[in-house]
């Protein structure tokens, strides 16, 4: 049985061939008995996202409807969690200034799904009480296999 460190290496090695080598492996999958190596494995977890995609969702008072975010299907299949801070920019309009990490999950894919639902909110400015604007609100986001 074919360990999946050797999978990897194997198809780093096609990859390498060049051109024609790329051309093979997009066309057949690194799959060495049940194994694909882990390009190919994100690779199907974007088509995942696509065709039944997993959501964290929660409703903060501060946002007019539910979050939506998206839990990155490879990360989710493959247990991977963490939670991911974000600093939220927003303007008077409840429309958002600016968005970045303000302490990082570790793990870059769940970074990015958690920055990418940022621009789908609709601020609720109202729920911040008396601020001035721009008002920066923290945002902590958990991706846990549990809470989808």
């Amino acid at each position: 049985m074919m360990s999946k460190n050797l999978v990897a290496s194997l198809c780093g090695a096609l990859l390498v061939g060049g051109v024609a080598a790329g051309w093979f492996v997009y066309q057949n999958p690194c799959q060495f008995n049940q194994y694909l190596c882990e390009r190919h494995e994100q690779a199907a977890g974007r088509l995942q996202d696509q065709q039944n995609p997993h959501y964290l969702g929660f409703q903060p008072t501060w946002l007019n409807q539910p979050a939506k975010i998206l839990y990155p299907s490879y990360a989710y299949n493959k247990k991977i969690e963490g939670s991911v801070v974000l600093a939220l920019v927003v303007s008077a309009e409840g429309k958002l200034v600016s968005k970045s990490i303000k302490t990082s999950s570790g793990v870059a894919m769940l970074d990015e799904a958690a920055l990418a639902a940022a621009d789908t909110f609709d601020f609720n400015v109202a729920a911040f009480g008396a601020v001035e604007f721009p008002f920066t609100k923290e945002l902590k986001v958990t991706f846990k296999k549990e809470s989808v």
